[in-house]
């Protein structure tokens, strides 16, 4: 599940993957016996361009989920900070939970409702390459800190 809705991105909660076909054969992807393509050189040369891949740059930039508690859903929530601009802000989800990504790691001054509070947001790069949301930093809405 998303951690918060606010977040970056589409989040979908259903999908609908139509994987007949209208008048053409389907391929069997998991069938060795039923290739999804005929060897050639082309495809080989093309292959061999991509591997091995280069490893990803790991990522500089921060995230952080502000907890407001579930009675602020829907409420306006800004960042401030180095390299962010004038303001960047989102809305907190029914939850009450705003999901920030943020061009780098840092200090950063978060707003709500006229109070603010402070929070040192950590770079993705400790787990930017793991699957789920686990270890996105959260920080439980005190203003005045």
């Amino acid at each position: 599940p998303w951690p918060s809705l606010s977040g970056p991105g589409r989040k979908t909660p259903a999908a609908s993957i139509d994987i007949g076909s209208y008048g053409h054969k389907t391929i069997n992807w998991f069938d060795p016996h039923l290739p999804s393509h005929v060897r050639n050189a082309v495809n080989d040369a093309y292959r061999d361009s991509l591997l091995p891949m280069p490893p990803l740059a790991a990522p500089a930039n921060g995230e952080c989920i502000i907890e407001l508690g579930p009675e602020s859903g829907g409420k306006w929530v800004t960042a401030q900070g180095e390299g962010i601009g004038p303001v960047t802000g989102v809305v907190a989800d029914r939850n009450g939970t705003a999901w920030f990504l943020l061009p780098a790691a840092g200090r950063y001054s978060f707003a709500c409702g006229g109070q603010t509070m402070q929070a040192a947001v950590p770079s993705r790069a400790a787990y930017a390459a793991k699957p789920g949301f686990a270890e996105i930093a959260r920080f439980a809405w005190n203003p005045g800190r």
